[in-house]
C-alpha cells in the first residue's frame, strides 16, 4: 500500500509541471497569434517589439535626398497645405517631415482641401512590403480623386528606396526617421493606414496590412461625391 501511494505521488510530481506548462503554453498561443497577425512592431533585426525609438537618431533632413525613378514629388502635398494655427486637438503632430526624394517638406496637420491617404511603413516591416503593391495599384485607380502619401518610418532611406523603384511605386514619400507621427499616433507597430478629410481632420484610421477589396471599399467611399 505504501509503495502504490508512493509510486502515485511520484507520477504526480512529474506530470504536474508538465501539465502546467502545458496549460501556460496552450493560454499563450491566442496572444502570439494576435502579435504575428498584428502587424510590424520592431525593427530590420527584431521579428516582434516595438519600434527602437532612442536609436533612430539619424534624419532625412540632415542628408541628400534618394533618388528613386517615378516616385512624384513633394510639391504634389505642399500645393494642399494651408497655413493655420496649430490644433492641440488634432491627431496630427504640428511637425514638418522632409521629402524622402526630391521636394519641400510637408506639415500633414495643415493638408487641406482634397482627401489624403497617409500610410505609414518601413522597408523592414514585412506586412508593409506585401501591402505596398496594394497601395500602388489604389493609387494608379484613384490617384485623381485622392492623394496619396507614404511616411517612411524609423527607417534607412538607401535601403527604402531600392524597394520602392522595385515595387514601382509612383505616389510622394516623406521620411519619419525618429518615427515621431507613430508615437504622436500611440500605435505601437507598421503599417498604418490614416484617411485625412477635406476639413483636415482623420476620418478613418487603419492598423495593420490592407486587403486590396478592402481598401478598395473604402476608397470608393471616400471618393463618392
Amino acid at each position: 500500500m505504501r509503495s502504490s501511494n508512493l509510486q502515485f505521488f511520484r507520477r504526480s510530481a512529474i506530470a504536474g509541471p508538465r501539465w502546467s506548462r502545458r496549460r501556460y503554453r496552450l493560454a499563450c498561443l491566442p496572444l502570439l497569434l494576435l502579435v504575428m497577425l498584428t502587424g510590424c512592431g520592431g525593427g530590420p533585426d527584431r521579428a516582434v517589439s516595438s519600434p527602437n525609438y532612442d536609436s533612430a537618431e539619424q534624419s532625412i533632413g540632415k542628408q541628400d535626398p534618394v533618388s528613386v525613378p517615378g516616385v512624384e514629388s513633394c510639391r504634389l502635398l505642399s500645393r494642399l497645405v494651408v497655413p493655420a494655427p496649430s490644433d492641440p486637438q488634432s491627431e496630427l503632430p504640428a511637425k514638418r517631415l522632409p521629402c524622402l526624394t526630391k521636394g519641400p517638406s510637408v506639415d500633414l496637420s495643415l493638408v487641406r482641401g482634397k482627401p489624403v491617404l497617409v500610410n505609414l511603413w518601413a522597408s523592414w516591416c514585412g506586412p508593409c512590403r506585401k501591402e505596398m503593391p496594394i497601395l500602388q495599384a489604389a493609387y494608379t485607380r484613384y490617384g485623381q480623386r485622392i492623394q496619396f502619401v507614404g511616411v517612411d518610418t524609423s527607417d534607412d532611406a538607401e535601403v527604402a528606396a531600392p524597394f520602392l523603384a522595385k515595387v514601382g511605386v509612383t505616389y510622394p514619400q516623406l521620411a519619419d526617421s525618429d518615427a515621431a507621427l507613430l508615437k504622436h499616433l500611440r500605435i505601437p507597430g507598421l503599417p498604418v493606414t490614416l484617411i485625412i478629410g477635406e476639413d483636415g481632420s482623420v476620418v478613418e484610421r487603419h492598423i495593420g496590412a490592407f486587403e486590396a477589396r478592402d481598401l478598395n471599399d473604402l476608397l470608393n467611399r471616400m471618393a463618392s461625391p
